[in-house]
């Protein structure tokens, strides 16, 4: 049995600075097996990644010269500039602040933009977008507190030998501790975690373990595959380059690893610049993770609650 719940005992001394920090997306469903299917692989040429380049740069521009004090404004001005770049063979935006856009090739990109800037030298928790009807709880989810300071509670409920997994998009949020600080008050009480960066190697990786418990800190939201599908993401910390565009082009041409654009800390102390990165989907989690009998799970990413389809889909993975 696969169990979701908030972590107040844990997260309380939390400064929740992912984009679900702000208690919209930090629950989750329990997954379930469907019939949510692989993406099927490209026979197109890829694109350069040069090309690719290009474009992230107009984007990271363009989003560098808004005022961005109004996400859903900043991104029907991005989603604007997509529409008229040749490289993209479609985009739109399926909620308020995001925009999707498939490359000719076939590979997608997904564009978030659900934060607004603090200045970094803040030591108050990260602010956040109001967050819109469609990214709170939907009605009935009502997560039980999980307490794992009690000898026989909680923790022991987690399969025994399975792996704890505590990741985050670090550069997105260099000020976020969320992860160490569960580290460490796990390891308070005698459980062993480690805290690791979000990268599409590490992903993998987990693959080659059961987990018992998964907590992911990063940006996620809801892009497009090549046939048009809703698809909900995860960024991750890996960045494009020619090395890692060739290690992982089975998992982009797949539709496993898609190409993600979110917003990182501030240039200024005001503004926050738009960077470009790989994301993980649906599919990527049901090709490469395994769940233990008996797990946890936690997704502190924007839309995660969301009552969407595609949502689901990667909640059930």
């Amino acid at each position: 049995m696969r169990r979701f719940a908030r972590l107040p005992v844990i997260a309380a001394s939390l400064a929740l600075a992912a984009c679900g920090g702000n208690g919209a997306a930090g629950i989750a469903i329990p997954p379930q097996q469907h019939g949510f299917a692989v993406f099927p692989a490209t026979k197109a040429t890829p694109i350069p990644l040069r090309v690719r380049q290009k474009a992230f740069e107009a984007i990271a521009t363009l989003y560098a010269r808004l005022d961005q004090k109004n996400p859903v404004s900043d991104a029907k001005a991005i989603l604007k500039l997509v529409k008229t770049m040749p490289v993209f063979a479609t985009s739109g935006s399926d909620a308020p602040a995001t925009v999707w856009a498939v490359f000719t090739d076939g590979r997608s990109l997904l564009i978030l933009n659900d934060e607004i800037p603090e200045p970094s030298s803040s030591s108050s928790p990260t602010a956040h977008a109001a967050a819109p009807a469609e990214t709170r709880p939907a009605a009935g989810i009502a997560p039980r507190p999980m307490d794992f300071s009690q000898p026989g509670g909680d923790a022991d409920e987690i399969t025994p030998g399975s792996a704890i997994e505590l990741v985050a998009e670090e550069r997105a949020f260099p000020n976020s501790r969320n992860i160490q600080n569960i580290s460490r008050a796990m390891s308070d009480v005698g459980i062993t975690a480690t805290a690791a960066d979000l990268t599409v190697d590490h992903a993998i990786a987990m693959g080659r373990v059961t987990i018992g418990l998964l907590y992911d800190d990063s940006h996620g939201g809801i892009g497009r595959d090549r046939s048009g599908a809703p698809v909900y993401e995860l960024a991750t910390d890996s960045a494009p380059t020619p090395r890692l565009e060739l290690k992982y082009a089975a998992e982009l041409n797949a539709g496993r690893v898609d190409y993600v654009m979110d917003t990182h800390s501030e240039i200024d102390g005001k503004k926050h610049r738009m960077v470009a990165g790989y994301a993980i989907t649906t599919s990527f989690a049901q090709h490469y993770w395994h769940f233990a009998s008996n797990s946890l799970a936690w997704i502190s990413a924007c839309h995660s609650a969301q009552n969407d389809p595609a949502v689901q889909a990667f909640r059930r993975a």
